[in-house]
């Protein structure tokens, strides 16, 4: 099954199986069925349970946190995660403060799904990766999952178990991949943070040590997927950690699997600077800074606008050839 057909079929369990969802946003009728269509038949068979909208994210967000306090669980879609700034006031002010503001006599289970990031060359305000503006925010959760995860069941889990409202990261250049689930070259154990599953992928068998350890999550995931295949031939024990929930991810279930952090990258699609990383990297050194045997290495996107040009795009963004060169560097 690929990425985007696991979203799509989630849809159409969670509208066949439970009256409560509703899923609101732009263009999301048939025909068209959403810009990466992710809805699409949905609204030819459940007629009443897709709410089309203006171009107006702001309202979209304000809709989808009345009809969750009201009661229902809804899905809204924002064409590009770009403009997931326009959601940020409702997001900030309405539907994380709402629970904590009346000691949780009112819940707000909205899922606002996104599809974020770059490498379709579509230029510098539909390719940003912006979610590192969200982390941190009291009562709001942020998911992001990776080609190593099942992203119809994170959807599923995000829609019907969490209380909280979940901003839900869907990476567009892994819409066409097909999951790693059995996946028989890369070993693939899961434990949990709160109910969401955190992926330890190793490419090799066994329990040795790793030569060095990659902790990333979302779309670079793929990229870290091509190049564990690719370390595996050449014996060099890659162990990626993956959580999928990213807004409140600590390390600390991994610190209690004995994982010794001893040559850690971190990759992120986000743009360098106060983001996921930062405080990956600071969570390590407060723990595991007499295992370290080299400083972290953390790549991300440039700090600048991303161009349009596929090109110049890929000089900008995380890549494959960015990830390896830390790797050897840190193995060296």
């Amino acid at each position: 099954m690929k990425y985007l057909e696991s979203i799509q079929q989630s849809l159409e369990e969670l509208l066949a199986s439970d009256e409560r969802v509703m899923i609101v946003g732009e263009d999301i009728l048939d025909p068209y069925g959403g810009a990466f269509r992710a809805t699409k038949t949905l609204s030819t068979k459940f007629p009443d349970r897709l709410i089309p909208t203006p171009i107006s994210e702001a309202a979209i967000t304000g809709v989808g946190t009345g009809l969750a306090i009201r009661g229902y669980r809804p899905i809204v879609e924002i064409m590009f995660g770009d403009f997931l700034g326009l959601c940020f006031d409702q997001l900030l002010n309405s539907a994380s403060k709402f629970p904590l503001m009346y000691h949780s006599k009112v819940n707000v289970p909205l899922v606002v799904r996104t599809p974020m990031g770059a490498g379709r060359g579509y230029g510098p305000t539909h390719s940003q990766s912006i979610e590192k503006h969200f982390l941190g925010m009291p009562g709001l959760n942020v998911v992001a999952p990776s080609i190593f995860h099942n992203p119809g069941k994170l959807l599923r889990s995000a829609t019907l178990d969490d209380n909280n409202p979940v901003v839900f990261i869907e990476n567009k250049i892994l819409y066409t991949k097909e999951l790693t689930e059995g996946n028989k070259s890369l070993h693939i154990e899961t434990i949990y943070n709160k109910n969401y599953p955190i992926q330890l992928v190793r490419n090799y068998a066994g329990t040795a040590e790793p030569d060095v350890i990659v902790v990333t999550y979302g779309g670079t995931s793929e990229i870290v997927r091509e190049i564990m295949t690719d370390l595996a031939d050449e014996e060099i024990n890659v162990l990626t950690i993956c959580p999928s929930l990213i807004s409140d991810f600590t390390l600390e279930e991994l610190f209690k699997q004995g994982i010794r952090f001893k040559k850690v990258i971190i990759a992120e699609e986000g743009s360098v600077g106060f983001n996921w990383g930062s405080e990956m990297a600071a969570v390590i050194y407060q723990h595991q800074l007499s295992v370290l045997q080299k400083p972290i290495e953390r790549i991300s996107s440039c700090h600048d606008i991303i161009p349009a040009a596929k090109h110049l795009e890929q000089e900008y963004i995380v890549n494959k050839k960015s990830i390896l060169d830390n790797i050897f560097k840190i193995i060296a």
